[in-house]
């Protein structure tokens, strides 16, 4: 009887493993973003990442030295592809509505804009394509 219930709850565990192996990790990868202002640079672009649907784009400033961040997106070749940029604040999440899937562009990047030329900056995370359920921050 203490064999089979050892057996058992072996084999409960590694049904419970390979669930867990099937299951993604997260719901969509983000990629950080790291921006140190200065009084030459008050503009930063991310790397240029895949665009695989036309949802809107999320972007998270997590903390930094600055209030905000004006927000736009450009297609791989540096052209806007918003009608007009949004602020993201300490501490928010939102959405940034665009048209680089519609204009037939498969990639982007992100551009954040400090509101000033004074040192500073902040981190955050952004992703070319979301489902999360954040407010649009451009619209």
């Amino acid at each position: 009887m203490r064999k089979m219930k050892r057996i058992l709850a072996l084999g409960a565990a590694a049904l419970m493993l390979t669930s867990a192996f099937a299951m993604p990790a997260s719901a969509e990868e983000r990629y950080g973003w790291s921006f140190n202002v200065a009084p030459d640079q008050i503009t930063y672009t991310t790397a240029v990442y895949s665009k695989r649907t036309d949802s809107g784009c999320y972007v998270y400033y997590e903390g930094g030295t600055k209030p905000y961040f004006s927000c736009d997106i450009l297609n791989s070749a540096g052209k806007s592809q918003c009608k007009k940029t949004g602020p993201i604040h300490e501490g928010e999440a939102g959405r940034i509505l665009q048209y680089v899937y519609e204009n037939g562009y498969r990639s982007c990047k992100l551009k954040l804009t400090s509101p000033t030329n004074t040192y500073g900056g902040g981190v955050g995370t952004w992703n070319p394509d979301t489902t999360t359920k954040v407010a649009y921050i451009n619209l």
